[in-house]
């Protein structure tokens, strides 16, 4: 019901914070009206002083929609072109997104490196999701390095997000949202220790070790 009067609004929306807005309150429109208990933990650990990287397991469909509407700070996102083509929700995506990916080019994989790059030193904030896609299993990916890459050219903070409940609030092949706890736990931010591949692949093993260790504590667990 709230996409297709998103879509028209977009079309006749041309400036990009406004664009992303529009689409941040219908997500927070589709929480309200769902019920969806989402709790934010941790929004202390946002860096306030510049850009940073966000990074988030991604478990469910509905991460994209519930980060949007729960974290307390501008951002874009980074979106894979298979979730573009989807008809209404395309719109949304592409609202909300920084740019766009299609991880099966080599040519879009470098365009979009470029361009988290840009979007860094240009002090936009950017959300990830490294996995790249959800498992069936429910259980976490290994972590691409693409968006550590940017943040480690940069000297960007990489800020780890552990997203859970999503996976139950919607379960794949579902049409609607359940009511039930989803908890978005942000992390203390991790700095590169400078641009080389070594330091890449640690900030990416770190923020992969630090989210894991989160989703494997027990619920209702502080840091």
């Amino acid at each position: 019901m709230l996409l297709p009067p998103l879509r028209l609004r977009l079309l006749f929306t041309g400036d990009e914070r406004k664009r992303f807005r529009l689409v941040r309150d219908c997500a927070r429109q589709v929480l309200r009206l769902s019920a969806c208990r989402v709790e934010v933990i941790g929004d202390e650990f946002i860096p306030r002083d510049g850009p940073a990287m966000l990074i988030s397991n991604h478990v469910s469909m509905a991460d994209a929609a519930v980060l949007l509407a729960a974290l307390p700070l501008d951002f874009r996102f980074v979106a894979g072109h298979g979730y573009v083509d989807y008809p209404l929700l395309g719109a949304a995506i592409r609202g909300a997104s920084a740019n766009i990916v299609n991880r099966g080019s080599w040519r879009s994989r470098a365009d979009s490196a470029q361009a988290m790059v840009d979007s860094l030193v240009g002090g936009q904030s950017l959300l990830v999701f490294p996995e790249g896609t959800t498992a069936d299993s429910g259980h976490m990916l290994p972590f691409r390095n693409g968006a550590f890459r940017a943040a480690a050219r940069t000297g960007s903070p990489v800020v780890p997000i552990a997203i859970r409940g999503t996976r139950e609030m919607f379960p794949p092949g579902s049409t609607c949202l359940s009511n039930v706890p989803v908890a978005v736990e942000i992390l203390p931010s991790i700095r590169p220790s400078g641009g080389t591949r070594e330091a890449v692949i640690d900030l990416r093993d770190r923020a992969t070790a630090a989210i894991r260790t989160r989703l494997s504590a027990p619920e209702g667990a502080r840091l």
